[in-house]
């Protein structure tokens, strides 16, 4: 897919208010709110290496591509949740993985199925919700 820069902002944020969703489960499971600081990290991460990295970087974007990145956001937010020694459960433990996994594949999931059939225009207008 060829997202265009906003398509870009549109879709990260699109699929980060659905990952609150997962959020929500796992924060009312566990009883520890940091899952909502943990979300609002990999939100402003996805949004920064989007706008700056992304959108200059890559043109087209296959779906092994989006996974690769998706590996790669992890990477990124484990140093930043280290470096700042956030958090209960730490970026690497079972329960920071599959968190992440968990937000990460929902938001995935809706963006790949769900919004290509809502939306029809949604591939050719570059991701852009409007």
């Amino acid at each position: 897919m060829c997202f265009t820069f906003l398509g870009r902002v549109h879709t990260r944020l699109f699929a980060s208010v659905i990952g609150m969703l997962v959020v929500c489960v796992f924060a009312w499971g566990y009883s520890c709110p940091d899952f909502f600081v943990v979300w609002l990290f990999m939100t402003g991460a996805g949004l920064v290496l989007d706008v700056l990295v992304y959108s200059v970087c890559i043109r087209y974007q296959p779906v092994a591509l989006t996974v690769l990145l998706g590996f790669f956001e992890y990477a990124v937010l484990a140093v930043i949740l280290t470096l700042l020694a956030y958090g209960e459960h730490g970026p690497f433990s079972f329960v920071g993985v599959f968190f992440y996994v968990s937000v990460w594949l929902i938001g995935f999931v809706v963006i790949q199925t769900l919004l290509p059939v809502v939306l029809p225009q949604f591939r050719e207008d570059g991701g852009e919700l409007v």
